[in-house]
């Protein structure tokens, strides 16, 4: 909360968008200054200054260069979200205010162990960076901070879109193949290189082997994530379970279809089932999609105990009515205990059900009351209970969803500068020691919230707007009684200073009395 509360308020370093230069050579590289921009969704534009020998920029043309040149990143955004209708709006230019925000790369390192007599590592210090920091404490709070945002956005954009792109493209590939087998498998069959050699079998087979070379490729990436993170911390994360769950089914599924086993369509229809929902984790790194996929998971996460209750109550609904009808002939969806629990499930969660199905036999009568027992316990009581906890996540989540999404796109950022050759590692344009950041005017302060944030959210805004008024009153009736205590004082001292001259009269008359009494005495 402490590092939170620094990050916040120490917030970024006011730089001009442009820097003093002889007039010659901002007139050679007619530089103007930039004004104005068009802002994407993260509402900042973050980059270094980084000049190649090849197209040498002067410092006064910076942001000029970077958002009007052809063939810039920069400039393609720019006209991009121009193209889309963005609004353009002012501009203020800031520093991040500390040297290698995003960790000191291959070259710096080099650069500063020939001062020292202790040389560092050939390896990039991104373990001990300041977003890596960020990401092991568990504190989302710490990424709501400008310097935080302006970090992520930084990186995002000079080398995690490209690389995070790539690993989409390549599991979205295995994932069209592995699709594409449900064309190939016939009905109880499988088409494989021991069958006939049709077209179809041909087929088969690329495309079984060209998904296995996918699948091993992506298995040695884990393997290495799982060799840099440690084993135990590899486990922790649901989204490494849930690629090798997918991993392995994959494979299984390509040595059943090439060896033409039966009951490929099992392993086919699970394997689809996991490696669908593994493209959410991709989901998680845009803007769009990150705050939904991350609220998905909470909402789950803080509604696993009820569901446990529900869970509990559908397998004695489900055991009772199995025991009391599973010889009834007229009764259906009875006649085995996991056909019962399905029953159940539609019963008493869908409202699927027709009375005269299952209130037969012997014990009609206690069915039904075991029934209306059940359907007021969890159709009434513990679905609106489920919504009702669901409705209050929503609102809490929804409070932080767009910090969560920062921290989610810093920690695919750190898996991707996890498998970095040197060629990335000496890069100053990845780890420059200086980031520049451009806002909108006056938005040097906390995490922007483009969308609505709930409810809950917008009574935080009121209390603190009522809170900010009451102090701003408090103050005001602050300075009045200041203003009167001064008056009062000086009211005070002019009394004072007229009783003193006052005072000092009286003496001096007193003494002239006195002398005067003295004289007439010695006459007398």
């Amino acid at each position: 909360v402490d590092a939170a509360f620094f990050l916040r308020n120490l917030g970024l370093v006011r730089a001009p968008t442009w820097v003093n230069a002889p007039v010659a050579t901002m007139a050679a590289a007619a530089v103007t200054r930039v004004t104005s921009a068009y802002f994407p969704p993260e509402n900042l534009i973050a980059t270094c200054q980084h000049v190649s020998a090849a197209s040498a920029v002067p410092e006064a043309g910076f942001w000029s260069h970077c958002l009007t040149t052809k063939h810039s990143h920069y400039a393609r955004q720019q006209a991009r979200l121009r193209h889309f209708g963005a609004g353009e709006l002012p501009v203020d230019s800031f520093v991040v205010p500390m040297p290698f925000p995003g960790g000191v790369g291959l070259g710096q390192r080099s650069t500063l162990a020939s001062s020292s007599e202790d040389h560092l590592d050939q390896k990039p210090d991104t373990g001990h960076s300041l977003l890596h920091a960020m990401v092991n404490s568990g504190e989302p709070e710490l990424f709501g901070s400008l310097i935080a945002r302006s970090i992520v956005q930084f990186k995002w954009e000079a080398f995690a879109r490209r690389q995070f792109m790539k690993q989409m493209a390549i599991y979205a590939l295995a994932l069209v193949l592995l699709t594409v087998m449900v064309l190939l498998v016939d009905n109880g069959s499988v088409s494989s290189l021991s069958s006939s050699q049709s077209f179809q079998d041909v087929i088969s087979f690329v495309v079984a082997i060209c998904l296995c070379a996918i699948t091993v490729l992506k298995l040695w990436h884990e393997a290495w994530q799982a060799k840099v993170t440690g084993p135990l911390r590899y486990v922790s994360d649901p989204w490494n379970t849930l690629d090798i769950l997918g991993i392995t089914l994959t494979l299984a599924t390509v040595v059943a279809n090439l060896s033409g086993w039966q009951h490929t369509r099992a392993l086919l229809a699970l394997a689809l089932y996991i490696n669908w929902f593994g493209l959410l984790f991709f989901f998680q790194a845009f803007s769009s999609t990150g705050p939904l996929v991350r609220m998905v998971l909470r909402i789950i996460a803080d509604i696993r105990y009820i569901l446990l209750v529900l869970a509990v109550t559908l397998v004695a609904s489900s055991t009772a009515f199995y025991v009391l009808l599973n010889e009834e002939e007229e009764a259906e969806g009875f006649s085995s205990s996991g056909l019962t629990l399905f029953t159940m499930f539609n019963m008493l969660l869908l409202s699927d059900f027709q009375s005269d199905a299952f209130a037969v036999g012997q014990y009609a009568v206690l069915v039904r009351i075991m029934f209306v027992v059940s359907m007021l316990l969890v159709a009434i009581v513990l679905l609106n209970l489920l919504i009702a906890l669901m409705s209050d996540s929503y609102e809490r989540i929804q409070d932080k969803a767009n910090i969560e999404f920062v921290r989610l796109r810093a920690k695919s950022i750190l898996e991707i500068e996890m498998f970095f050759g040197r060629s990335e590692l000496g890069r100053a344009d990845f780890y420059p020691e200086t980031v520049h950041v451009l806002l909108p005017k006056d938005d040097n302060t906390v995490l922007h919230q483009g969308q609505w944030q709930g409810v809950l959210h917008e009574l935080k805004k009121e209390v603190l707007a009522q809170q900010a008024a009451l102090e701003i009153r408090m103050e005001n009736q602050h300075q009045d009684l200041r203003h009167q205590l001064r008056t009062q004082r000086d009211a005070m001292e002019a009394l004072r200073s007229q009783s003193a001259e006052q005072m000092e009269l009286m003496k001096r008359m007193l003494e002239t009395i006195q002398r005067q009494l003295a004289s007439q005495s010695v006459q007398a």
